[in-house]
């Protein structure tokens, strides 16, 4: 009662509609964060989640760069080694036939 003596009427009712008005807006804000499953994330926890897996696909990005380019670095050599190992296998399987020619 001593808030109407204070107070006007027209203030009053103005306090109250602001008071309505951030209520609601409180509310809004309170469901939208608490309408969730029970233990799950919350909405800072969810965009710092999404952070981190930008983060990690960046990180692994660069290193499939890395991987790749070390893998046509040796292509070469590799090319060269097998090439080596089918002439060894062609000559030993040309010695194997002319031992079994030789029987």
């Amino acid at each position: 009662m001593e808030m109407f003596q204070k107070y006007d009427i027209a203030t009053v009712i103005l306090g109250l509609i602001y008071f309505v008005y951030i209520n609601k807006k409180l509310r809004h804000v309170d469901n939208a964060v608490n309408n969730r499953a029970k233990g799950g994330l919350t909405l800072s926890e969810e965009v710092s989640e999404i952070h981190r897996k930008t983060n990690i696909q960046a990180t692994q990005g660069k290193n499939i760069e890395y991987i790749k380019k070390e893998i046509e670095s040796h292509i070469k050599a590799d090319e060269q080694e097998f090439l080596k190992i089918d002439k060894e296998i062609k000559n030993l399987n040309k010695k194997v036939k002319d031992l079994s020619k030789k029987k």
